[in-house]
Formats: structure tokens, sequence, C-alpha cells
């Protein structure tokens, strides 16, 4: 939006982003830069959270604890052994 707005063509911002004509020309005609909210992707709209507010909870919780006090025989976390938990 500022480069359109500093004068450069749809193509100019293409070349200088390394994205494709056809993405800057759909975002200077949706976004509104006045409307931080119209640049939001339509397509992300319907994905929810995976991960609901009890499960956060419990997985904070979780890697305050140190794993062998689960009955784990590590001693830190990883993503891995978290999710496998």
């Amino acid at each position: 939006m500022l480069l359109l707005n500093d004068g450069k063509t749809p193509s100019e911002i293409a070349e200088f982003l390394g994205g494709s004509v056809n993405k800057v020309s759909y975002w200077c005609v949706k976004g509104d830069p006045d409307n931080l909210e119209s640049l939001i992707d339509d397509i992300m709209k319907g994905n929810h959270k995976k991960a609901i507010d009890k499960y956060i909870e419990i997985l904070l919780e979780t890697i305050e604890k140190d794993p062998q006090e689960l009955g784990d025989k590590f001693g830190r976390w990883t993503a891995q052994r978290l999710a496998t938990y």
C-alpha cells in the first residue's frame, strides 16, 4: 500500500517484493489503507484455533514442570516430547 501510494505500479511492487503481479494487484484493489481489517485474507477467516483454551492451559502447566516429575527419563522438554506427552 505504501509503495502504491508512492506512485509505484503493481509490476514494480511485485518485482521489488519478489511476488506476483496478480497478488499485488489483488491486494492493491482489496486493501484499504484506512482499514487494517481489509488486509485480512478471506481464506484465513475460516480457520479456527486448533488448540482450545483448556489445552493451552495444560500445555503451559506441563512445560513448567520437570519431565522427570511426570515419570519421563529425559531432563528437558522438546516440541516432539511435548507432542508425545
